[in-house]
């Protein structure tokens, strides 16, 4: 719900969520496993709340998904493996 929200600070929430759920994981709770549905909104969260005054909102993003790649590469996360949907969400985010 937050990642779809263009509230103020929903995609800062839903960032926060996504941080809890990366540390509870790598601390052994796999019922919190991160995905690529779970990165993929998180990014979409911030390409919505992005604007040509907000370059925070791409680095954001940037950052996420270069989380969310080295948790794939790493073989510590295969179900982070980005796909079109997310790489759509960062052009979205880097061309406002």
């Amino acid at each position: 719900v937050l990642s779809k929200s263009c509230e103020c600070g929903a995609a800062q929430k839903a960032e926060d969520i996504l941080m809890h759920m990366e540390e509870s994981f790598q601390k052994g709770n796999l019922h919190v496993r991160p995905n690529h549905v779970t990165y993929s909104s998180v990014i979409d969260a911030w390409s919505k709340n992005a604007s040509k005054k907000n370059d925070d909102a791409a680095t954001h993003a940037e950052n996420i998904l270069k989380r969310m790649e080295d948790a794939y590469l790493s073989d510590d996360n295969p179900y982070a493996k980005p796909n079109i949907v997310t790489y759509n969400s960062i052009i979205n985010v880097l061309s406002k």
